[in-house]
């Protein structure tokens, strides 16, 4: 089993994002993100692969929590029978890295419409949301981008998402949200192509996962990854077993 270490508290990641946030312009400062109260993650490297973390992203800790969720829910855990059995393991687990617990979303999510064109779903999600043109046009731009090099080295992707947040951070036209939003999803993201990337098995899909995260991280971080978890597990062990009507909450 390959996941990454955990320690006993957040401070270093929290420590990274403030010195980031006081190198901000007022105007597009981040806030502080809410401390969880929860495990310090690191990165073990696997096969010889980039460690996907990048300290300068204030939001890595959502890739971490991403690749611990899934990692210990797909190893101590035998092959769930239908949805509702995956909702409910991996809200045990997400309950042990975020003590903030999940957020009700206002937004009511189906599963076989996320299936069936995640992009169309992924769209809708983006343009009803709060974001401003240049953040919904900078993460269409963004999964549009990754999906072409989902076939690439894995060196090769880290390094295209790494420049890409960092020209996040240079972009005057963003809100403090948008980064916010962009941000989260370039951290699962990362991590969900390091957790692909280091199985024996090369057919893992991570496309409908990453616009899951997107869908779920214009909510709240904490719904981002466990939206992205619940899709990833469903869509790679082909759980379809599902009422008409599923809302991905907890």
């Amino acid at each position: 089993m390959y996941y990454l270490k955990q320690y006993t508290s957040m401070a270093g990641a929290f420590f990274t994002a403030l010195v980031i946030f006081a190198c901000l312009d007022d105007d597009h400062a981040f806030p502080r993100p809410a401390i969880y109260e929860t495990n310090d993650l690191t990165t073990t490297q696997k096969n010889g692969l980039f460690i996907p973390s990048n300290e300068t992203n204030p939001f890595d800790y959502a890739g971490q929590a991403y690749f611990n969720i899934l990692d210990i829910y797909l190893n101590d855990n035998p092959a769930p029978s239908d949805i509702a059995e995956v909702k409910k393991r991996i809200g045990t687990l997400f309950a042990t890295f975020f003590d903030s617990g999940l957020q009700q979303s206002p937004r009511q999510f189906t599963l076989p419409k996320l299936l069936d064109c995640p992009a169309c779903e992924m769209d809708s999600a983006l343009d009803s949301s709060s974001l401003s043109a240049a953040g919904r046009n900078g993460i269409k731009d963004f999964i549009s981008e990754i999906s072409q090099r989902e076939s690439s080295e894995f060196s090769d992707i880290y390094f295209h998402i790494l420049n890409f947040e960092s020209s996040v951070f240079d972009n005057p036209n963003l809100t403090t949200e948008d980064k916010r939003v962009l941000l989260s999803i370039t951290s699962i993201v990362r991590y969900a192509f390091y957790f692909s990337k280091g199985r024996d098995d090369q057919d893992w899909d991570v496309s409908v996962g990453n616009k899951a995260a997107v869908i779920g991280t214009l909510e709240s971080l904490e719904y981002g990854v466990y939206l992205s978890v619940v899709t990833a597990v469903c869509v790679n062990l082909g759980i379809t077993d599902y009422p008409p009507q599923l809302n991905l909450q907890k």
